[in-house]
């Protein structure tokens, strides 16, 4: 299950309560959440996030990187001596790339803020070619997924263009065509409150397509006029890497947009992409 900016400090109850129903009901084998788990940064926003996400998650995977605003923005002292102090506390190492083996999944994790950047994202060589081995050595037939927070330069099924939200379109770009190269099937991310399911790669480019799958906010008011969102994503089978003739998983992206007419995370759509 993929949510993204939950933005606590502007949470809203109801759609907490709809997520954790959600979670019972779907069972994730993981829980990846890209980004902005705090309006401001603060403390009690930071206790509220991880009292509710290590709850939620109840011995399941949860896997998270930081957003901009998991970054303290006014408190200057704090954002420039231990920046990453209070997410590192709560959910982890927020080390630049880390890389975990989930069932048939290869997930690598990138940071893609930085201190002297306020919004857009920030990749360089080094994360770069960090990821791009990572996702070469993958087990054989895994799925490959990084989760970062903002999202990489993309296209609809029509071809146009989204920039993504990177200060380097450049730099996003040749990302985008190493970590595919490499084999990266899929990317998780978040960042401007907007749902999309994109192709990574023009549909002509390459004969494996990646996708970049952005949930829109899972649990704030900040809406952005869509409603709460998230992804689950599953596969048809675990992996098995003794069978080397084994087709790839067959992967199925589903959204979950919440309803204020039934107070319940509902599915309002499903791709195969694969």
């Amino acid at each position: 299950m993929h949510v993204s900016d939950l933005h606590f400090g502007t949470e809203t109850p109801a759609v907490c309560v709809a997520l954790r129903a959600l979670i019972d009901e779907q069972d994730p084998g993981a829980l990846i959440v890209s980004g902005d788990l705090t309006q401001r940064a603060k403390p009690s926003e930071f206790e509220a996030a991880a009292q509710f996400l290590h709850d939620a998650a109840q011995g399941r995977a949860l896997l998270a990187v930081p957003g901009n605003h998991d970054l303290p923005l006014f408190r200057f002292v704090e954002r420039a001596a231990a920046p990453y102090r209070l997410f590192s506390r709560h959910f982890g190492s927020a080390g630049r790339v880390q890389c975990h083996d989930l069932g048939a999944f290869r997930l690598v994790l990138i940071d893609t803020t930085r201190v002297f950047r306020h919004k857009r994202g920030t990749l360089d060589e080094e994360q770069v070619a960090h990821v791009e081995a990572a996702l070469t050595s993958a087990p054989h037939k895994a799925v490959c997924a990084v989760v970062c927070h903002h999202p990489l330069p993309a296209f609809s099924d029509q071809g146009e263009r989204f920039r993504g939200a990177f200060a380097s379109e450049l730099m996003a770009e040749t990302a985008v065509e190493r970590w595919a190269q490499a084999g990266l099937d899929l990317v998780f991310c978040g960042h401007t409150h907007h749902a999309r399911v994109l192709r990574l790669t023009s549909a002509h480019a390459h004969t494996h397509t990646p996708w970049l799958i952005q949930a829109g906010t899972s649990l704030s008011r900040r809406q952005r006029n869509e409603p709460n969102s998230l992804f689950v994503v599953s596969t048809d089978h675990e992996l098995e890497p003794s069978l080397e003739l084994a087709l790839r998983p067959r992967l199925l992206c589903e959204r979950w947009d919440f309803s204020i007419n039934t107070q319940r995370f509902e599915r309002v759509q499903q791709v195969l992409l694969n």
